[in-house]
């Protein structure tokens, strides 16, 4: 029950009980005064205030009345957040319970699936300028994927096809990186990743082909096409 409604309640009973009692003494004085035949003008102030103190009870019972309205309504949404907790609970359960079905289908290798779900490519005056997002679906407490990107073009070349892998440019220097044509990268579940390849002199090229590698054997391709 939320404080501010039940110190409202409280407040509410105390002011009544205090226009209560004053109400009971008036009348008990105006009880007396008519055994002692009062005034008539002392007679209508005693009524007067017995009046008013009766619309301050008046006035206080409804304070309650809405005071308990609004606890009704504050149980009412307690219990309806209840339930809706209970029912995402039972809605977590299963699909904690799906999750657990659809593991015991993953391939049994350390990496999982590995999927390519996004690649963008762009021409750019150092080169081409690639952004990529990968998924991988594993077990609960499996290894990090350990792999890398190879990116491999196909276009042309003083007007001759061509296939060129390409090489990752390092920010600092405009010279491909010369030890390998993959780009080494390791991730839990998802990965986005960016970079700038080097383009051969003289190579124009028609699309490009991001190949996810594992220990050499492609786990994931994804071509998209020019121009770039």
């Amino acid at each position: 029950m939320p404080r501010s409604v039940v110190f409202r309640i409280l407040l509410v009973l105390i002011v009544g009980l205090v226009i209560g009692a004053e109400a009971m003494y008036l009348v008990q004085q105006k009880r007396q005064a008519d055994s002692d035949a009062p005034t008539p003008q002392a007679v209508q102030a005693l009524n007067a205030e017995l009046a008013q103190r009766s619309a301050d009870l008046e006035f206080v019972r409804r304070q309650l009345d809405m005071a308990e309205g609004e606890l009704a309504v504050e149980r009412s949404t307690r219990n309806t957040l209840s339930a809706q907790v209970s029912s995402q609970m039972d809605q977590l359960g299963t699909l904690r319970d799906r999750l657990a079905f659809y593991e015991q289908l993953l391939p049994p290798g350390p990496g999982g699936v590995v999927s390519v779900r996004g690649l963008d490519v762009e021409h750019t005056a150092e080169g081409l300028s690639y952004r990529v997002l990968l998924m991988r679906s594993a077990r609960s407490g499996s290894p990090p994927f350990v792999g890398s990107l190879q990116f491999v073009a196909e276009g042309t070349q003083n007007g001759k096809p061509k296939t060129a892998v390409l090489s990752l440019l390092r920010p600092a220097s405009p010279t491909p990186k010369t030890a390998a044509d993959t780009i080494p990268f390791d991730f839990d579940q998802y990965q986005r990743g960016q970079g700038l390849l080097a383009v051969p002199e003289g190579f124009v090229p028609a699309s490009i082909t991001l190949n996810v590698l594992e220990g050499g054997v492609v786990r994931a391709t994804r071509t998209v096409k020019g121009p770039f």
